[in-house]
């Protein structure tokens, strides 16, 4: 199930899924602080990247590139995502898509300091749990700038998304940069980000009766950066970074 889409209750023959799992136990706290944890988990798996892929066996997999993403003119809270679970308050904070011919490989959030491995302990005193969290951090990969890393890519185009999350006015994220990256190699990219602009459009028969389920797209060049279908009133609105130097198709 992917949030937003519909409930998938059969899956065909040979199906594979892999996924990560972690095991939260506490002798004392009863399940309120079981509770309170998974919340916390759930907020961090936000941070790792979501990989889009399916995993064949018997195939030989050779290694894809990795393309490091860095955003620019993109302010946020530091460590929005996680202080949004541990205070419950939407906190803003910026994520990354990439998608390949307009089909989505993975996401995650973006950050000056990348989260390691997720081993949290919650025995053991104050001291203990805060090397705990620390620990939970890719010091070595600091970065003055914000920056995503996207591993094992195959050559091809691609397109990196960039969007601000939990804005304080405001419900819907906004679509802020984005880079089209022909990848060949290991490759590192900089995307300055900018306000998100909106067009609607709309479409209508010989009747001038609204036409639904068209599908629009909005191209940087040849490279679609955004699409939508129209709704039943042959109306659609495109979002995407208002970029007033480079004409948009």
């Amino acid at each position: 199930y992917e949030k937003g889409s519909s409930h998938t209750t059969v899956l065909p023959q040979g199906f594979k899924i892999n996924f990560g799992i972690g095991f939260i136990s506490d002798e004392t706290g009863g399940y309120e602080i079981i509770d309170s944890e998974s919340e916390i988990i759930q907020t961090l798996l936000k941070n790792i990247l979501i990989q889009g892929e399916n995993v064949t066996d018997g195939v030989a997999e050779e290694k894809g590139f990795a393309l490091t993403t860095f955003i620019h003119l993109a302010p946020s809270i530091p460590m929005g995502s996680l202080l949004s679970a541990a205070l419950g308050k939407n906190i803003p904070y910026i994520s990354a898509e990439i998608y390949k011919e307009n089909e989505f490989k993975s996401s995650g959030t973006t950050g000056r300091l990348p989260l390691g491995t997720i081993d949290l302990d919650l025995e053991g005193n104050i001291f203990q749990k805060i090397k705990t969290v620390f620990g939970m951090f890719d010091w070595r990969n600091a970065s003055f700038f914000k920056k995503i890393k996207f591993p094992d890519l195959e050559p091809g185009t691609y397109v990196v998304k960039i969007f601000r999350e939990n804005r304080f006015f405001g419900k819907e994220r906004q679509y802020i940069g984005y880079a089209i990256v022909e990848l060949q190699s290991d490759e590192k990219v900089h995307i300055f980000c900018r306000p998100q602009g909106s067009v609607k459009l709309s479409i209508f028969d010989q009747n001038d009766k609204g036409v639904e389920n068209v599908r629009f797209l909005l191209n940087s060049g040849d490279v679609p950066i955004i699409d939508s279908v129209s709704d039943k009133n042959g109306s659609v609105i495109l979002k995407a970074p208002c970029y007033p130097l480079k004409p948009y198709k």
